[in-house]
């Protein structure tokens, strides 16, 4: 009897001193999926982390494109702006040439302004075939009741213009000019010089 007590007094004492080394691995084995479930955790978040990343640098990828596409556009509105700027500029400068030729032009055709009378008795070598066109105009619509036509080999518009070249320095008009000078002189329809002349002329056609 005495042991059989002994025996269950030293099976429970085993058993009492066992326990702590149960209990202590149970925690451990608890923390260690404590720990290993905040490892995952975390691998997940870096994981998140990863992904947020890659959203944010194709953003800026975008966003840089964006930019780039937007700068170039800039450029070509500023290049076609400076190119419409210097077209402008050479332009002007033609038209700016050609008024000055002109104007050189008229300003040796001058003369023309002169007194009708000047036409019928000139003395001025630079004007002799300029006279010698309008009294042959003015007799020509005195005898015909009409102007010549424009292309008269001796009173069309090709005959006034070789006429006012031997007037002027260069030896050419240009077609504004020949227009200017037509003006002047009453060729075709205009009131001129001619006009006055053909009416000085008429009274001595009518004695005849």
């Amino acid at each position: 009897m005495r042991i059989r007590a002994l025996v269950s007094v030293a099976v429970l004492s085993l058993a009492v001193a066992t326990c702590p080394l149960t209990f202590v691995g149970i925690e451990m084995s608890a923390m260690a999926k404590g720990g290993n479930g905040g490892g995952n955790g975390g691998g997940g978040a870096n994981g998140g982390g990863g992904t947020h990343g890659s959203g944010a640098n194709g953003q800026s990828q975008s966003r840089s494109g964006d930019i780039g596409s937007s700068g170039t556009g800039t450029h070509s509105k500023r290049s076609a702006a400076s190119e419409k700027k210097r077209t402008e500029r050479v332009e002007t400068s033609r038209r700016v040439v050609r008024e000055n030729k002109m104007a050189a032009q008229l300003a040796g055709l001058n003369s023309l302004n002169r007194n009708y009378r000047a036409y019928m008795h000139t003395s001025d070598r630079r004007m002799t075939a300029i006279a010698a066109y309008t009294m042959a105009y003015a007799r020509y619509e005195l005898d015909n009741g009409t102007e010549p036509p424009i292309d008269d080999p001796r009173l069309g518009d090709a005959a006034l213009a070789n006429a006012l070249a031997s007037a002027t320095k260069t030896g050419a008009v240009s077609a504004a000019v020949l227009e200017r000078a037509k003006t002047i002189l009453g060729v075709g329809s205009a009131d001129g010089k001619i006009d006055q002349i053909r009416a000085s002329l008429a009274p001595a056609a009518s004695d005849l």
